[in-house]
């Protein structure tokens, strides 16, 4: 997650205007640390835009290409969206025990995923059994081993199909490009984003407050 560092910036922000009582040479101090600390967050929110703007163009430019050379008749897009589709990238916010909310991109696990980690668990554990019986005696290989059902039925309830599939199986390369710059803005720019419009918001109330300070102290 983008984190902005300011070497003149290093009190907390919240509360600081009313620790100066009216000391108007600390409050202006105060002031100047919280204006550099306001630039250099603004121009870290600059950089993930430029981010943003540049993945969401690559993706658009791929899917306008997919678009062109397409001969299946169907057009991707919204207008093609099947509706009980669900997406499998989401944003998430949780808060810290300060109650400073973080942002972060959570990925569902799709149909074709979890079919890879159910083989690739299926292989670990014929090899632990066969490993397993060959040192148990055979009047022990009678004993059914218990079958974790409950388990995996709620992996499966958790599975949502791939939301690309709703094209089909044989989709463009294009596609898979649009949806790869898609979900990467979304893990990328976006999140950071949100937690950059935040700090800045938290420096503007606080820049406010400094101010209302070092009017009242003149």
């Amino acid at each position: 997650m983008a984190q902005v560092q300011n070497p003149v910036l290093s009190a907390p922000i919240a509360g600081t205007a009313q620790s100066f009582g009216v000391d108007k040479d600390a409050l202006v101090t105060r002031l100047d640390a919280l204006l550099e600390q306001y630039l250099y967050t603004l121009d870290e929110y600059e950089k993930l835009m430029r981010q943003l703007s540049k993945k969401l163009s690559s993706g658009y430019f791929s899917l306008t290409q997919a678009n062109f050379h397409n001969r299946s008749g169907v057009h991707y897009g919204q207008d093609s969206y099947d509706e009980r589709v669900q997406a499998t990238l989401r944003t998430v916010v949780t808060e810290d025990e300060k109650a400073k909310p973080h942002f972060k991109a959570v990925s569902a696990p799709s149909a074709a995923s979890s079919g890879a980690k159910k083989a690739s668990q299926a292989s670990s554990a014929d090899e632990g059994e066969q490993k397993e019986n060959s040192d148990v005696p055979d009047a022990e290989s009678d004993v059914a081993p218990e079958e974790p059902e409950s388990e995996n039925e709620g992996a499966s309830k958790a599975t949502l199909p791939d939301p690309i599939r709703m094209f089909g199986i044989l989709v463009p390369p294009a596609l898979r490009s649009a949806r790869t710059s898609f979900n990467e803005a979304v893990e990328g720019p976006v999140v950071n984003l949100a937690t950059v419009t935040g700090e800045l918001r938290a420096l503007e109330r606080e820049i406010g407050r400094v101010r209302k300070g070092i009017r009242k102290a003149k």
